[in-house]
């Protein structure tokens, strides 16, 4: 049997720890890929939400100022300021 010299053994196991050390950055960056995906997700999904309130509140709007017109009150004057 013949030894290895100690810089060999050093240098296999300092690859064995690099190694490692890429495993667990790979699956770091793979949870934090995922939590992205669901962020983004979730992002789009209120983005969405929003713009069906405010086409909500379009036609609400819509249905306020005709059901005004239609009972003749005035829709174009500004009103009061508020009371504080």
């Amino acid at each position: 049997m013949t030894e290895e010299p100690a810089g060999i053994q050093q240098l296999i196991q300092l690859m064995q720890e690099i190694h490692s050390a890429v495993k667990i950055l790979t699956a770091n960056q793979e949870k934090i890929a995922a939590e992205q995906q669901r962020s983004a997700k979730a992002i789009g999904e209120a983005g969405a939400i929003l713009q069906n309130h405010a086409q909500v509140l379009r036609y609400t709007q819509e249905a306020v100022i005709k059901l005004w017109k239609e009972a003749g009150l005035p829709v174009d004057e500004t009103p009061p300021a508020p009371l504080n």
